[in-house]
């Protein structure tokens, strides 16, 4: 069930633990995040981390402080107000991090100001912008990298069909991520809809390319409005707190 006319209660925010570090796709997804929440609704986040499982309790403590004492990580959204959490698959730990949510005063987010309040686009967000700054490098590079591979495979000799193959295959996967983002891109122009669509088209898109990493939008969970957020872990939008 999704609430459209409510402010949320909280934003989670789920990191796998046992990831070993925190890559550039990840910082960018973590950027648009911040970008849809905004400054004022940071106390209303919390970062879980999960996978507590596949790490030893000493290395992933580790991790953990180096998480959110980095600059290029967490460091930002705990000067903001962030809390941080643990999860380690109990009904318990999912009840806590519950139970720390609805002490929260709802908030509204930045990009529900932008879309509704000062009727922006989704293009036209701050969210929306650093995602389509996104498309438009990874569409001038992907041209490049067309460019480069049939100049390649009009050098390869006639008889080398192998070779003919295998290029013409990398251009042809090269060119479904340029019409993707193409697409992606039209579909980002001109848009207005409500701002937990606009926050699920912003993050669902960026995160694609990565695998694994979803947005749920405004979901109602023990009468509480959340947004659950994950960059490489797996988010469920279900109310079970077992899962």
């Amino acid at each position: 069930m999704l609430i459209i006319n409510r402010k949320p209660n909280g934003f989670i925010y789920f990191h796998p633990i046992n990831h070993p570090r925190f890559g550039n796709q990840l910082r960018r997804n973590l950027k648009i995040f911040q970008k849809i929440c905004g400054t004022e609704a940071l106390q209303n986040v919390v970062v879980v981390t999960t996978f507590w499982d596949n790490v030893k309790e000493e290395e992933g403590s580790r991790r953990e402080e180096q998480l959110y004492s980095s600059e290029k990580a967490f460091k930002p959204l705990v000067e903001g107000g962030a809390s941080f959490m643990r999860h380690d698959r109990t009904r318990e730990s999912a009840l806590r991090v519950i139970g720390r949510i609805s002490t929260f005063t709802p908030k509204n987010t930045r990009i529900a100001e932008e879309v509704q309040a000062d009727g922006k686009t989704v293009e036209n967000t701050e969210a929306g912008s650093v995602r389509r700054e996104e498309l438009d490098h990874l569409i001038v590079q992907r041209n490049k990298d067309v460019a480069k591979l049939n100049e390649e495979k009009a050098n390869i000799p006639k008889g080398d069909k192998a070779m003919r193959k295998e290029v013409e295959e990398d251009i042809e996967n090269l060119q479904q991520q340029l019409d993707r983002a193409l697409t992606e891109l039209a579909e980002l122009r001109g848009i207005r809809i409500p701002w937990h669509e606009a926050a699920a088209v912003i993050a669902g898109s960026a995160l694609l390319a990565t695998g694994g990493a979803v947005l749920v939008p405004a979901v109602v969970l023990g009468g509480l409005n959340l947004v659950g957020f994950s960059a490489g872990g797996v988010v469920g939008g279900k109310s079970d707190t077992g899962a």
